[in-house]
């Protein structure tokens, strides 16, 4: 059987190596190629080349079963079969928010409308798949299946304590209890309760890190609170320093990821792969996800927040009981097992046994 992975144009990290670590993981059971192609410069170029030149190249391309990495491009099914087409729905999240602006909903509708179209919809999470039955009506239950993202092997715990040493020397975070979080500066990421959380944290020794842009009204917020010298913002870490991510997540004291909406939510899992223990929002999949691995909070709440935070600092036996845990529960997520799964989906479905290898 040979499989079509149609990835994001738009070039969001994240859908990327959605792409990437599914595709690598499919080619050691199946034939699998990778579909993208190049967006013209200019608005107009881009637009066309979303929306028109994309569903062509779909079309040329498309295999004995297709793949839709992204809800956002499910207008690719006008170019694909239906019939042997998935869709990952990662989260409805322009549906949540109230905020988004009257055409992008619109347009998310349209998308939506064209999902349910496909023979499956891939859900991340149950709770993905529950906003999806909830703002989609007519999409039927039983064409959404869940299936959990994996975590790369990348993500582990280092044991080289030179290297760590070093690490934390490069970026002056020696001696320092190192609050960590990982995220864009999307309204969802909520890294406002944390600022408010982390100026009232009692431990005095503690160092502020942001992995991902900051908004302006969260950099008011720091101006606001005096902390520029008491936290590091590294704006984005390229692909090829991953290696640098994991080394954060190594010497982080505490992860904490008071997120308000997410459809599946890679970071604290990763975070708990390489042994930091989480302080995480109670909302949306997160539960689901980080099961009894870490302490939950309400994310909109950052008194509560910082009492984690300070528990998690000042009870050793808490943060080796949670790591353990943490350890254990990043180990329920592999790519071989999400692999395995759509490809049962696959072999499942009627008149597609036929063009197995």
């Amino acid at each position: 059987m040979k499989i079509s992975v149609f990835k994001n144009i738009d070039g969001k990290y994240s859908m990327d190596r959605y792409a990437t670590e599914l595709a690598e993981y499919l080619a050691k059971e199946v034939d699998v190629s990778i579909v993208s192609m190049n967006r013209r410069g200019g608005i107009l170029g881009k637009i066309l080349d979303k929306w028109v030149m994309y569903i062509f190249h779909a079309r040329r391309h498309q295999g004995d079963w297709n793949i839709i990495v992204d809800e956002g491009y499910s207008h690719l099914l006008l170019g694909l079969d239906p019939w042997k087409t998935s869709v990952v729905c990662h989260d409805v999240n322009p549906l949540i928010y109230d905020k988004t602006p009257l055409m992008q909903v619109i347009v998310y509708k349209l998308k939506l409308r064209l999902m349910a179209r496909a023979r499956h919809i891939i859900a991340t999470s149950q709770y993905t798949k529950s906003k999806i039955l909830e703002k989609c009506p007519y999409i039927k239950p039983d064409k959404v299946k869940v299936v959990y993202n994996g975590i790369s092997k990348q993500f582990r715990v280092i044991e080289d304590d030179v290297i760590l040493d070093d690490f934390r020397t490069r970026y002056n975070l020696k001696g320092r209890k190192v609050i960590l979080h990982v995220g864009k500066d999307s309204w969802y990421k909520n890294f406002s309760s944390l600022i408010r959380a982390f100026n009232l944290l009692s431990e005095e020794n503690t160092f502020l890190v942001k992995i991902g842009n900051i908004t302006n009204d969260e950099s008011g917020l720091i101006d606001e609170f005096n902390l520029r010298n008491n936290m590091l913002n590294i704006k984005e870490i390229p692909l090829k320093d991953h290696e640098d991510l994991v080394k954060f997540y190594n010497i982080a004291d505490v992860f904490v990821f008071p997120s308000l909406n997410e459809g599946f939510g890679w970071p604290p899992l990763e975070a708990m792969a390489c042994g930091c223990p989480v302080v995480s929002s109670n909302w949306s999949s997160l539960p689901e996800v980080c099961g009894d691995a870490c302490l939950y909070v309400d994310p909109m709440n950052p008194t509560d927040i910082a009492e984690k935070i300070n528990m998690m600092i000042d009870d050793d036996k808490l943060r080796r009981g949670l790591t353990k845990k943490g350890l254990i529960n990043a180990k329920r997520f592999t790519w071989g097992e999400t692999v395995k799964e759509v490809i049962n989906l696959m072999e499942t479905s009627p008149h597609i046994s036929d063009t197995k290898k």
